[in-house]
């Protein structure tokens, strides 16, 4: 994630469910260990506060505990 930051990706894209990659990484957190890269997205300027196509944000996505309380921490609601 850091790599792409670094070259200009925009962190921000959305998906067609209007799924960025700190609302994906959050809902994938069940199959492995994501918080690195959701502090990196959140460091590198991710939108905390973004909302997919059903109006959920990434701390409604979180699939584990370690990963809310990391967006808890870090402002998300």
């Amino acid at each position: 994630v850091e790599i792409l930051a670094l070259n200009g990706a925009d962190l921000n894209a959305v998906t067609t469910n209007r799924e960025t990659a700190l609302l994906i990484a959050s809902k994938r957190s069940d199959y492995c260990d994501t918080t690195g890269a959701i502090e990196v997205l959140l460091a590198k300027g991710a939108h905390i506060s973004a909302v997919n196509k059903d109006g959920h944000t990434a701390l409604h996505l979180a699939c584990n505990r370690k990963v809310a309380e990391l967006l808890s921490l870090k402002g998300a609601s």
